[in-house]
């Protein structure tokens, strides 16, 4: 289930875990699920929509459907945003267990460039944003030029499983993104969780019934 590393005792996910993850996708596969919700979500905004899983409080991309009109940016399946300094991976850390982010934080923290946020107080305060706000986004902190938006997708419960959201250029999507991109990112987030049988959205009031 984990493995132990010899130099500085730490642990980190075994392989056993990855095979039941795989066996859980194959009862639950959020891609099939979510597909026509991502090509409503590149087609509303424009833009390259990608969907993620969290995996112990890190984003693992598991599909991309991209916007062809133009030189597209895409994130290929199996991809692993950085969990601290990407839109994708700060929603993860936002909604996974206190034990998942404390774990995440408590390492080294990398810096992409020079707009990555390392600073843990600073990180801790954002997801803190995240939770009450329900979106994200991350200009120019993995790649320069590159911004992404992302939201939280939950089932029954509200049972918090994937994130949802769109990448593009940052003059694209801007920082702070534009009212309008996020609205209709929560709209399609809420009408995917509503469908898996979650109302948070609505029941936030971040999303109007019609």
């Amino acid at each position: 289930m984990v493995s132990q590393d010899g130099k500085n005792g730490g642990y980190s996910l075994g392989s056993r875990l990855f095979s039941l993850g795989e066996a859980a996708l194959e009862q639950f596969d959020l891609r099939l699920i979510a597909a026509p919700f991502l090509t409503r979500l590149r087609d509303q905004t424009q833009q390259t929509a990608i969907l993620s899983v969290p995996a112990n409080g890190e984003p693992i991309v598991v599909s991309c459907v991209e916007y062809l009109d133009r030189l597209s940016i895409a994130s290929r399946p199996g991809n692993r945003p950085p969990p601290h300094c990407s839109s994708q991976g700060r929603v993860a850390l936002a909604f996974s267990h206190e034990s998942a982010f404390k774990r995440v934080l408590g390492r080294k923290l990398t810096a992409f460039t020079q707009h990555s946020l390392t600073d843990r107080q600073q990180i801790e305060e954002r997801l803190r944003v995240i939770r009450e706000r329900f979106f994200e986004d991350a200009a120019d902190e993995v790649r320069l030029g590159i911004n992404a938006l992302s939201a939280p997708l939950f089932r029954d419960s509200d049972e918090f499983i994937g994130i949802m959201g769109i990448v593009g250029t940052s003059a694209q999507i801007g920082t702070p993104p534009p009212r309008l991109l996020i609205q209709t990112l929560h709209r399609v987030a809420a009408a995917l969780s509503a469908a898996m049988n979650s109302r948070i959205y609505y029941e936030r009031g971040l999303v109007r019934d019609r």
